[in-house]
């Protein structure tokens, strides 16, 4: 199996060298950044802090191939560092069938693949605990190094699917080095303008002696089985309503016992003009004693919020934020931020 999955993917590695050959790529360079400040009431303390900084470029190298890069420069304490977040290869037969080649940010859920790493065009702030980034104490593989195929507007009912195969838990950036792959499958369905109903599922296995969250390693293999749901109302040019929920669970099966995690997220809004009040609530629940994440602590967070949208790539927001981490108080926060696109 993995002979023939490696040589699959040399191959469109060739088609798709063969054919940019003979062709002029029309390349659009584009990037985001953001800036924030807020207040803390548990330490006393104002802060400005830089956002990421992304260069996002998009290239058409043939009527069927496109390259699609996102690099975020950012910070971290005293340090600055970067990431190559997505590097993907396409190759579009039709919009009900395609194939994308490369690090994908993984298709669960909506938020993960709607929202990437311009905070210009997310609804909040921040991204739901949920979907953390793996760098900034995540617990979802939120990247995959893999072959995707994906489709869109399928039968009246507007299915559209997702099947990406592709590097593990165990494995990081750049280099695939564990043999268990990972397979995420995400179908929705879009009946109504606006409306999109969906369902996720991840599976992998997590070979003994990986990394962990606890920067320790698993004494004994664990497979993993992540399900998930999505409802969501977004339905701008009629309708000022807008709404975005999804849960997700994780089961980790190992030797002698399995554990089981599970998260949520609500987002609501309400446009009155370019003027977006907002709440969004978020939780996430830790199955107790996991080898893989290793004394998390539970976590309940809300947050009210309102936006202002400048332009499409200029947008403002401000939030009152309170979470509470296990059976410490609440944290209090005041946070504003300017992002833009360019």
């Amino acid at each position: 199996m993995k002979v023939i999955y490696t040589f699959f993917l040399y191959g469109l590695l060739l088609l798709i060298v063969t054919a940019s050959a003979i062709a002029q790529p029309d390349t659009q360079i584009r990037g985001f950044t953001d800036v924030q400040m807020g207040y803390s009431a548990k330490d006393k303390k104002f802060q400005t802090v830089l956002g990421q900084f992304t260069t996002f470029i998009t290239s058409e190298i043939t009527d069927r191939i496109s390259f699609l890069s996102e690099v975020v420069f950012e910070y971290s304490g005293h340090d600055a560092g970067i990431d190559i977040e997505r590097v993907l290869i396409k190759y579009n037969f039709d919009t009900q069938f395609n194939l994308v080649l490369g690090k994908h940010h993984t298709p669960i859920g909506y938020w993960n693949t709607a929202y990437h790493h311009g905070a210009v065009i997310q609804p909040t702030i921040c991204r739901p605990r949920m979907f953390s980034f793996e760098d900034n104490g995540g617990v979802l593989p939120i990247h995959t190094i893999g072959l995707m195929a994906t489709g869109e507007s399928i039968t009246p009912l507007n299915i559209g699917y997702s099947f990406l195969v592709g590097s593990g838990v165990g494995s990081t950036a750049p280099f695939d080095h564990d043999d268990d792959k990972s397979f995420t499958l995400e179908a929705h369905i879009e009946p109504l303008e606006g409306l999109r109903v969906g369902a996720s599922s991840y599976l992998t296995k997590v070979a003994k002696g990986s990394a962990t969250l606890r920067n320790d390693t698993l004494a004994q293999d664990m497979n993993q089985l992540m399900i998930g749901g999505t409802l969501l109302y977004l339905n701008r040019l009629n309708s000022p309503f807008e709404f975005i929920s999804e849960f997700l669970s994780i089961s980790n099966k190992y030797d002698t016992r399995t554990v089981n995690t599970t998260s949520l997220y609500l987002y609501a809004g309400y446009r009155i003009g370019n003027i977006i009040p907002y709440v969004r609530y978020d939780q996430l629940r830790y199955g107790a004693k996991d080898d893989l994440f290793y004394n998390a602590v539970d976590m309940t967070g809300l947050l009210v919020g309102v936006r202002y949208e400048i332009s499409y790539l200029s947008v403002l927001k401000l939030e009152f934020q309170n979470e509470k981490f296990g059976d410490t108080d609440a944290a209090n926060k005041v946070m504003f931020q300017f992002a833009v696109g360019f």
